[in-house]
């Protein structure tokens, strides 16, 4: 029989270790696609940054998404550690007048979000409607 050694247990607290993390990993990404709309991808033709992508995927999701929320969506999805809080202002500004020439307005809630508030066009967002034209929306 086998002795069993220090460096036995620690393979073994590793391995546990692992898969725990590996179980965790997936239910993080399991919560963050059901607060954040997944892994939501925008037609071509809005051309938003990654950043704005993150935002509008939030918002076709939500009623109304606050400025934490986007913040966190963007750190989840875009990856963007370094940024501060702020500069959800500053994606949602840009992404406007990408998202108006398709005729989607960004409702702005003062002290409270952010909203695309025609919930026709935020569900057609979300389910993946868009063909290519601002007529699309009139449909």
């Amino acid at each position: 029989m086998k002795a069993f050694t220090d460096l036995d247990a620690a393979n073994a607290m590793i391995e546990i270790l692992e898969n725990e993390n590996a179980e965790l990993r997936e239910q993080v990404r399991q919560l963050e696609t059901d607060a954040y709309g997944g892994e939501w991808v925008p037609p071509l033709q809005f051309g938003l940054t990654v950043s704005e992508a993150a935002i509008v995927g939030v918002l076709a999701h939500r009623e109304l998404a606050t400025r934490e929320q986007l913040f966190y969506a963007t750190r989840s999805i875009a990856r963007n550690e370094d940024a501060h809080i702020k500069i959800v202002d500053v994606w949602v500004c840009r992404a406007r007048p990408k998202l108006r020439k398709f005729g989607i307005e960004i409702e702005t809630y003062w002290g409270r979000g952010w909203s695309i508030t025609d919930a026709a066009k935020r569900a057609r967002l979300r389910d993946g409607w868009f063909t290519g034209g601002a007529h699309d929306l009139d449909a």
